[in-house]
């Protein structure tokens, strides 16, 4: 007599997935825009005037965009003439259903070999996500990690440094608006030579509430690099990535499908 195997039920669920059979609701676009009042800004500044080859440089400039809706705001790479360290970034904001990011490209901050004191380059920005009538739900709290390599000189206190904040702003559940996440960094390389790593924030809880809808989620944060002497370039990647949240999402839409009680395969 021939016999035919009964396929599991998580096979089933993830045939079902596959093929579209269980319908997992769509992300709803929560985040609907970026508002402008005038407390929204980005600012990029090289800060060279703790930094002595010597004279002491001279250079503290930067771009400065008020109010921000999160569109590109670029240093080009500019070189102190006293010194000739020489930095250059990239910010900007974006969002998409559930998701909203900081984005840092390009950065490079460099402190010439025999050159005393520090070099900063620093990112500082404030911005509001408008939310729609969905609210935002309770998820993992979402900030930049960034890539960075370099160089630390072989000379006694050498160091390449990311500090810095975000803290996050919004109306929770019970009304309240307040400061709901906050975000710190503080990752320094102090070994001679080449470095590659990752200057990883850490969340203070870990997650952001329930935000009442129609109302807004505020990111405010510096994130400073600092060389003495070295150098290092930087790009951010977001925590955590689209595709843990798409899979958090099936993960939540799979917890509510009714239990199927076992039953034989007939032949």
């Amino acid at each position: 007599m021939k016999r035919f195997t009964c396929p599991s039920l998580m096979a089933g669920v993830l045939l079902a997935l596959a093929g579209g059979l269980i319908a997992v609701p769509a992300v709803h676009a929560a985040v609907s825009g970026v508002n402008t009042p005038v407390t929204s800004a980005a600012s990029i500044t090289f800060d060279d005037t703790f930094s002595s080859a010597p004279p002491l440089g001279i250079t503290f400039t930067g771009p400065s965009v008020s109010p921000w809706n999160g569109s590109l705001v670029s240093l080009p790479t500019t070189t102190d003439p006293n010194t000739a360290d020489f930095a250059s970034g990239d910010i900007s904001a974006s969002f998409a259903g559930n998701t909203y990011a900081i984005n840092l490209a390009n950065v490079t901050l460099n402190q010439a070999v025999l050159n005393t004191g520090t070099a900063h380059l620093t990112f500082a920005f404030n911005i509001e996500f408008q939310l729609d009538g969905a609210g935002l739900p309770l998820q993992p709290t979402l900030f930049p990690n960034f890539v960075v390599n370099g160089t630390v000189q072989n000379i006694a206190g050498s160091f390449a440094a990311v500090t810095g904040f975000i803290d996050y702003y919004g109306v929770n559940t019970a009304g309240t608006y307040s400061v709901l996440e906050t975000v710190n960094y503080n990752s320094i390389w102090t070994t001679p030579g080449n470095f590659t790593g990752t200057a990883a924030g850490v969340p203070v809880s870990g997650t952001t509430p329930l935000l009442v809808a129609n109302t807004t989620l505020t990111l405010n944060g510096v994130i400073n690099f600092q060389v003495d002497p070295a150098s290092i370039n930087a790009y951010s990647v977001m925590v955590p990535e689209p595709v843990s949240l798409a899979v958090l999402a099936i993960a939540a839409a799979m917890a509510v499908l009714r239990p199927v009680r076992p039953h034989r395969c007939q032949p």
